[in-house]
C-alpha cells in the first residue's frame, strides 16, 4: 500500500473516531437536556404542593388573622404566577391543571413569587409560633406537611441546578461548540429562589 493510501486510511479512521465521539457527546447532551426538563417538571410539582400546604395552614384558623392573610396571599400569588421557572424557554409541559387558578396571571415572575412565599413563611412562622401550632395534632400535621414540602423543594432545586451545571459544562466544551451539538436547544438556566424557612441560627 502506498504512502498516500496509508494517509487516506489514517484520515478515514480519524474521521470515524471523531464521528463516534461527536455522536456519543450529542447523545449525552440530549440526555442531559431531558434530565434538566424532568428535574424542572418535578420541581414545579413540588412548588405547587408547597403553595397548597401553605394555603392549608393559612385557612386552618390556627394562625392570627394577619399572618393567615399574608401567607394566603403569597401562596395564591405562586399559584397564579405563570408556570415558567426561568426565562430560558426550557419549560416542561405540565401533566396537571390548576383549574381554580385565576385566568389573569400574576405579573411577578414565578421565582420572585416563590421567594416571597418563603420569606413570608419565615417571617410569620417563628419558632414560638411553630411551637404553639405543634401543641395540638391538627397544627402539628399542617406544620409538618409544609416543612416537608419545603424540604423537598430545596432538594429538588439543588438536583435541578446540578443537572444544569453538568449540561453547561458539556456544552462549553470545544467539540460541542465547534460542531453545534446542542442544536437549537436554549442555554439552560439555574433556578435561584429563597427556600430557607428558618432564620440563621434558629434551626428547624
Amino acid at each position: 500500500m502506498s504512502e498516500s493510501a496509508w494517509w487516506l486510511v489514517l484520515a478515514l479512521v480519524c474521521l470515524a473516531v471523531a464521528a463516534v465521539l461527536a455522536w456519543r457527546q450529542a447523545v449525552r447532551l440530549d440526555r442531559l437536556h431531558r434530565q434538566v426538563l424532568q428535574a424542572r417538571a418535578g420541581l414545579d410539582v413540588l412548588l405547587v404542593r408547597r403553595a397548597w400546604a401553605a394555603m392549608a395552614l393559612a385557612t386552618s384558623e390556627l394562625l392570627d388573622p394577619a399572618s393567615a392573610a399574608l401567607i394566603a396571599s403569597a401562596a395564591r400569588d405562586c399559584l397564579d404566577a405563570a408556570p415558567a421557572l426561568t426565562a430560558d424557554a426550557m419549560q416542561p409541559q405540565r401533566s396537571y391543571t390548576l383549574s381554580d387558578v385565576a385566568e389573569t396571571r400574576h405579573s411577578q415572575p414565578r421565582q420572585v413569587c416563590e421567594s416571597v412565599l418563603t420569606q413570608v413563611l419565615r417571617h410569620t412562622l417563628s419558632r414560638q409560633v411553630r411551637a404553639e401550632l405543634e401543641s395540638d395534632a391538627p397544627g402539628r400535621a399542617l406544620v409538618a406537611e409544609l416543612w416537608q414540602a419545603n424540604q423537598r423543594v430545596a432538594y429538588a432545586r439543588r438536583f435541578h441546578n446540578d443537572h444544569v451545571a453538568r449540561t453547561r459544562k458539556l456544552r462549553a466544551g470545544v467539540l460541542a461548540r465547534s460542531l453545534r451539538l446542542a442544536g437549537r436547544a436554549p442555554w439552560p438556566e439555574t433556578i435561584d429562589i429563597d427556600d430557607t424557612l428558618t432564620s440563621v441560627g434558629e434551626g428547624a
